[in-house]
């Protein structure tokens, strides 16, 4: 059952409403004003790959919530990023490589000592070794 569940194709979220909470967008018309312009809601973000829409409310941070796919957020790989539990989409929880560069000055001792290749975006970095990893 799980793995005819997983080989079946992911349905595209609808374009009209927010994939998060589900409340329909405005249509977006410039010709016309709107005195309710405030009340309406459009879409903050759309992740081109797995084609999740936030509305602005349902943004986490400037990160926008997690999309579906398993291993980028909105276009963004989890690897340039710090470990967080809430990486990873609907899936379930990131576990590949890591190698956010804001971290390589402040704590040297937590990325191995030669650069290598990312299993994820490919890019040769110094990576977070294995016990930094958890989120």
């Amino acid at each position: 059952m799980n793995a005819e569940h997983a080989a079946r194709p992911a349905t595209q979220p609808s374009i009209t409403e927010c994939t998060g909470c589900g409340v329909s967008f405005a249509e977006i018309d410039s010709d016309e004003e709107d005195e309710d312009e405030d009340e309406k809601t459009y879409p903050d973000e759309v992740c081109d790959d797995c084609g999740y829409i936030t509305c602005e409310s349902c943004a986490c941070s400037h990160y926008r919530g997690s999309c579906y796919c398993q291993n980028s957020n909105f276009g963004t790989p989890y690897c340039t990023r710090a470990p967080a539990w809430y990486h990873g989409g609907r899936a379930g929880s990131y576990v590949g490589d890591r190698h956010p560069e804001e971290y390589v000055y402040e704590h040297p001792e937590a990325f191995e000592t030669t650069p290598r290749q990312c299993g994820n975006c490919g890019e040769v970095k110094l990576c977070l070794k294995k016990e930094w990893l958890r989120g």
